[in-house]
Parts: structure tokens; C-alpha cells; sequence
């Protein structure tokens, strides 16, 4: 994420989790200074609301951008509160994991 909006990195697969099965792919990507890393499971992406409806790529995306510059601790806690209001605190089905990493500016 930059100023300047989001990227997809183009490889994805177990980044935060271990598996003996799973088959790694190496990808590369530069952040450009003053950009940040997110990395998250889709236990955050697939969040579903009461009505079924997935938290998404593009909600966690743009709550990432409007706290681009906020501590990597604070947009990682709005991120749960989201996900906790999207839920109407409800017990998301799934484990959810976010990680970020700020390239300094």
C-alpha cells in the first residue's frame, strides 16, 4: 500500500502458515519507502457479516489506506474492530491473521 493506492502481489499461498504438504512459491515485490506490507489469511478477506456477506479484499485494502500512517499496532487493532463490527461480534468461523511491515519513508 502507498499513497498512491494498493497492489496485489501476483504469488499467494501459506505466507503466515507452516504445512509440511504445502508447496511454497517464491515471489519478490519492492515496497517503496514510505509503503506498507499486509499481509493477512483469508480468515480477515472471508469474515462474513449476519447476512453472509465477506468482509473482502477491498474493505481491508481501504481501511489499510485511509491508516496508512498510523503505527502498524493501530491499523492492525482497526482491522479487528472492523472485523469484529462487520461480524456483529460474532465468532468468525475461521482463525484470521494479520501481519504489516512499514518501509521507512
Amino acid at each position: 500500500l502507498t499513497r498512491h493506492g494498493a497492489r496485489s502481489l501476483p504469488e499467494s499461498g501459506r505466507v503466515l502458515g507452516v504445512s509440511r504438504e504445502s508447496v511454497y512459491r517464491i515471489g519478490h515485490a519492492e515496497v517503496p519507502p514510505g509503503g506498507l506490507l499486509l499481509l493477512y489469511t483469508d480468515g480477515v478477506t472471508e469474515c462474513p457479516s449476519p447476512s453472509g456477506e465477506e468482509f473482502g479484499v477491498e474493505r481491508l485494502a481501504g481501511l489499510a489506506q485511509v491508516l496508512l500512517d498510523a503505527p502498524a499496532a493501530h491499523i492492525v487493532s482497526a482491522i479487528f474492530d472492523a472485523l469484529q463490527e462487520h461480524s456483529c461480534n460474532e465468532r468468525p468461523p475461521d482463525d484470521a491473521s494479520v501481519l504489516i511491515a512499514r518501509r521507512a519513508g
